[in-house]
């Protein structure tokens, strides 16, 4: 190859390198790699069906969870509380570690029912006051 060139495009020097890495740490590598910026990442299974992949109930899951924080933000625009910059959040592409998702997941299960409850009452409280 020739010499290093700082990039986005697709025409530049590239190799192909193939990675062997164990399930008990793949989390952690492909996020390491992921915030470098630097790597391109091939499905290797691409016949294999969502369905089929071991990861399916992890993204099941963490759709589930975006889900929550989609509701969560619909909830604060419609009391219209004022919510911080995401710039005001130190290192904010960083991925979370497993446990930090975990956290998270426990915490909005549990702030979903929460708040549903508080509607739930509030309309409550509504109809009676008619």
């Amino acid at each position: 190859m020739g010499p290093q060139k700082d990039t986005l495009f697709r025409s530049s020097d590239m190799s192909l390198t193939q990675l062997y890495i164990a399930n008990e740490i793949g989390r952690e590598v492909v996020s390491a790699l992921g915030e470098l910026g630097e790597v391109q990442f091939r499905d290797l299974n691409s016949e294999t069906t969502a369905f089929q992949r071991t990861f399916t109930k992890e993204i099941r899951r963490l759709d589930n969870v975006e889900r929550q924080l989609r509701y969560f933000h619909t909830q604060v625009e419609k009391a219209s509380i004022p919510m911080r910059s995401q710039y005001e959040f130190p290192n904010i592409l960083a991925a979370p570690s497993a446990s930090e998702i975990d956290e998270l997941a426990e915490r909005s299960e549990s702030l979903e029912q929460r708040i549903a409850s508080l509607n739930d009452s509030y309309e409550t409280l509504k109809r009676r006051e008619v």
